[in-house]
């Protein structure tokens, strides 16, 4: 039997869209301590299409613009060191 391991050190979650709805900007709050790689992958829940943004691991914030996106509603998910770790859901109004 195989077994994740884990570093107690390594959390990596998506803390918080603001605001959400939102219609120019998502601010997107989140933690990669100790991940080498990081970004986020918006996905329309529409149309099934999607984009990366990469993350500054050192940073805990970014600010995307989502001003040329259709409404609807959208799922930002995190990726770090190229496993999906978590995700949450926004409106674009």
């Amino acid at each position: 039997m195989i077994q994740k391991t884990t570093n107690a050190d390594q959390t990596f979650k998506l803390e918080s869209l603001i605001p959400n709805p939102a219609s120019n900007q998502v601010s997107v709050n989140y933690i990669t301590d100790g991940a080498n790689s990081a970004y986020v992958m918006v996905v329309n829940m529409n149309t099934g299409s999607s984009d990366n943004y990469i993350l500054d691991i050192t940073q805990s914030s970014t600010v995307l613009d989502i001003s040329t996106f259709t409404t609807g509603l959208y799922n930002i998910i995190l990726v770090c060191d190229g496993e999906v770790q978590n995700s949450k859901f926004f409106l674009k109004l």
